[in-house]
């Protein structure tokens, strides 16, 4: 049983990332959101976490004035509006999956997030001129000096020389990344020699449930492919490939 199981999943699998390879389709998947939670106040919470994870990392005096590139930011990009809190000169989403980061429950989430936020952020708004609850920092994000969004993969994205950035992060989403090498390789030229980055990695299954959390592992990767290569699925690289990827650009 657990066989047929297993056969009917990983056909069930196929069919949706087939779907998700049709330009109709995966355009009203990417409309509909596919990161943002029903429960405001805990993806709040999630954000916060994630941000405090950054800044442990980097260092809140070696944000100011720079450039914060974050990769696969998804649905909404209130980690721009806290870098931005925090004294970031401007702040790049990149997101090939990209929706759209001024929706209403986009904009929801950044008011929750504004009346949660520590009070260091609130005054590095206001020392910036930045106001947050009329949203100036999302309109025409584009043409905006301090907010740029990019809808490629990192893989492919090929920023001008003075968008280099001084800070690389992402929460979550290099396990996702199609090309790993091309993007370590893509992140070595978009970051300044002085640059720091910061990278959280979940090396888990993601939508692939099983009773065993490693069988996703044994799956060929010509199944793991059909399953999931237009979803955004784990790529499966385990942490010592990951960091000898990260070494072969940085430290050769």
């Amino acid at each position: 049983m657990d066989r047929i199981n297993k056969i009917y999943r990983v056909y069930r699998e196929c069919i949706a990332n087939g779907m998700m390879g049709v330009p109709f389709i995966r355009n009203w998947r990417v409309r509909r959101g596919r990161t943002m939670s029903d429960n405001t106040n805990d993806q709040v919470q999630n954000v916060l976490g994630q941000f405090d994870f950054f800044i442990r990392s980097i260092g809140w005096e070696n944000v100011r004035d720079k450039t914060v590139i974050e990769i696969g930011p998804g649905d909404a990009i209130p980690h721009g509006l806290l870098f931005l809190g925090a004294g970031a000169k401007k702040y790049i989403a990149v997101d090939r999956f990209s929706g759209n980061v001024s929706s209403v429950s986009a904009e929801h989430l950044y008011r929750a997030l504004i009346e949660s936020a520590p009070k260091r952020l609130c005054q590095g708004w206001h020392e910036r001129g930045l106001h947050p609850h009329q949203y100036p920092w999302l309109e025409a994000a584009n043409s905006s000096p301090r907010i740029k969004l990019v809808t490629k993969s990192i893989e492919e994205v090929d920023l001008e020389e003075s968008e280099q950035a001084d800070i690389i992060v992402s929460f979550n989403v290099i396990e996702h990344l199609s090309n790993v090498t091309q993007a370590f390789e893509r992140m070595a030229k978009c970051l300044n020699p002085s640059g720091l980055m910061a990278h959280r990695v979940d090396y888990g299954p993601h939508g692939y449930a099983w009773k065993n959390p490693l069988e996703f592992l044994t799956l060929s990767n010509t199944v793991w492919g059909l399953m999931g290569s237009n979803r955004g699925w784990p790529n499966r690289l385990r942490h010592s490939q990951d960091i000898a990827g990260f070494r072969e650009q940085w430290f050769q």
